[in-house]
């Protein structure tokens, strides 16, 4: 159980977050409502009537993120943890370009500082941190530009529609929200964070992108069709995953481009289900994350292979993960169930509001069905080969927050799904989330009962194509040879720097960044 004053500390943040939570679904609206007029000035914050639906899933997500690390993670791990979703209720506040550029940096800065506090562990850790860190400080670049066309246009800050530098918001909200091809990010930061630290980023990073999207940009055909793009390319992506976490982060990529898709369409119906979406997402991903983290924690591997080679830790004398941690299966079923939309979970309720409503753009309903498919290979690959076939020796005992904040999230999931009204009062244009129907319901097992048939046909051929596939994918042919010359040139740039900031410990780094970052936006 508990040990610290700091792991008790901690705690008290997970309960005030799932205060937050409960008072954002049964509080007042709070619209118009601003916060901290004189305090902060210049900073302006502001409730917007997309606030309340993205600060009740970051805070639920968030509590859930720390609660399951509560006694595994440092100090300095939980710390940076509560600061990015600290940092992402700010810019869900932000009421001025200035306010949400400062908060989008301290994103940017306490969640690359997540995965490169444990850098020391190992090269691969620290080159995917730098290479995560260098990503977003370029979408935070292109949105400086943005913001500075912006003003130079119209003279103010106040945040709305973009009137100069559109596509430098396009850009920077694209890398944010892992927009094809630049979504490489996803694959870099995730599975390099540890596995406490890669719950609460899953939940987070990308869904800020699709509340600014929702918030900032007009309704754009060309990103509705981006959605469907990053809906299919992610599911394809995370079908020919060979690690869990792997898998997991191309999913997400999937999941996003339905918010995307939603989001830029501008309807009342879409952007309702885009929002209820991010909000299933953030717990149900979340819920992923704890899964695997459970099984990597307990067995130190995270393999998915057929093939006893890539599979050293399988033993016929070992007993099948999923009798040794029967919890963390139930929990990988129900997020399997959510992500594939199928009722009584929650994903089923925002997935069917998003498909009515894009239903009516051309090809949406075939990229859709596309997606539902390599999703639905993507799970059972996730549960058969990393739960059901896979054996592996004990060798530490997950903790008791490890398996109540599992619990938790399943019946969040569970209870959202079954009670749908619950949502209602988070949606900002009334969407009644009353969405069971016959059809739904057939139309949702149909592909589920697709997409298994398929992996069963499939199984033995994708194992032997995988490797195949990694070799020739355009990441590896083209994209990760230019981000790695591009990543050695700026290397070289800031050899010198390098060796400052060598004699300095890597908090006082980050103190002068974080610094840097408000005395900019402070004279923005």
């Amino acid at each position: 159980m508990l040990k610290t004053k700091q792991q008790l500390l901690f705690l008290l943040a997970v309960v005030s977050l799932f205060s937050l939570a409960y008072f954002m679904l049964t509080g007042p609206e709070l619209d118009d409502v601003s916060f901290f007029p004189d305090m902060f000035f210049p900073f302006s914050f502001s409730a917007h009537s997309y606030s309340r639906i993205l600060v009740f899933g970051l805070a639920l997500s968030g509590a859930l993120g720390l609660l399951f690390g509560l006694n595994r993670s440092g100090f300095k791990e939980q710390l940076l943890g509560f600061l990015t979703i600290i940092s992402a209720f700010g810019l869900t506040f932000a009421n001025d370009f200035r306010t949400l550029f400062l908060f989008w940096e301290l994103v940017t800065i306490s969640s690359s500082a997540l995965i490169l506090l444990h850098a020391k562990a190992s090269k691969r850790i620290l080159n995917s941190g730098m290479r995560f860190f260098f990503m977003h400080l370029l979408g935070g670049l292109l949105l400086l530009f943005g913001i500075l066309l912006h003003y130079a246009e119209t003279g103010s800050l106040a945040l709305g529609m973009p009137q100069g530098g559109m596509i430098f918001f396009i850009l920077a909200l694209g890398i944010k929200t892992a927009f094809i091809p630049l979504h490489l990010w996803v694959a870099w930061g995730y599975p390099a964070a540890s596995i406490y630290s890669a719950v609460i980023l899953a939940s987070i990073s990308t869904k800020i992108g699709v509340y600014a999207i929702a918030r900032i940009l007009p309704p754009l055909d060309f990103i509705v069709y981006m959605g469907a793009v990053m809906a299919v390319a992610g599911a394809g992506l995370a079908m020919v995953q060979t690690k869990m976490r792997d898998l997991l982060s191309y999913s997400i990529i999937s999941q996003v481009g339905y918010m995307v898709a939603g989001t830029a369409t501008g309807s009342p119906l879409a952007v309702d289900g885009a929002l209820l979406h991010a909000v299933n997402h953030m717990v149900y991903k979340a819920l992923f994350f704890m899964c695997a983290a459970t099984i990597i924690h307990v067995t130190g591997a995270e393999e998915l292979s057929n093939t006893k080679k890539r599979n050293l830790h399988q033993d016929r004398l070992k007993k099948p993960v999923w009798k040794s941690y029967p919890v963390a299966l139930a929990g990988a079923v129900i997020a399997s169930l959510s992500a594939l939309g199928i009722p009584p979970v929650s994903g089923y309720v925002s997935k069917t509001l998003l498909r009515d409503a894009l239903y009516g753009y051309e090809f949406m309903a075939a990229a859709l069905s596309i997606a539902g498919l390599g999703t639905v290979i993507a799970f059972c690959r996730f549960i058969y080969l990393g739960f059901l076939k896979n054996r592996a020796a004990t060798i530490r005992s997950p903790s008791f927050f490890m398996n109540f904040a599992i619990v938790l999230a399943s019946l969040t999931a569970i209870i959202m799904g079954i009670y749908p009204q619950l949502a209602a009062p988070l949606l900002p244009h009334g969407t009644s989330p009353a969405v069971y129907s016959v059809t739904g319901l057939i139309n949702a097992v149909a592909i589920v009962i697709a997409g298994v048939l398929i992996y069963v046909f499939i199984n033995k051929y994708l194992e032997r194509a995988i490797p195949c596939i990694n070799r020739l994918s355009i990441e590896r042919l083209i994209l990760n040879p230019l981000i790695n010359q591009s990543y050695r040139m700026i290397k070289l740039i800031g050899k010198r720097e390098s060796d400052f900031t060598q004699k300095m410990g890597n908090d006082q780094v980050l103190i002068i960044l974080l610094l840097l970052f408000i005395f900019v936006t402070l004279y923005l």
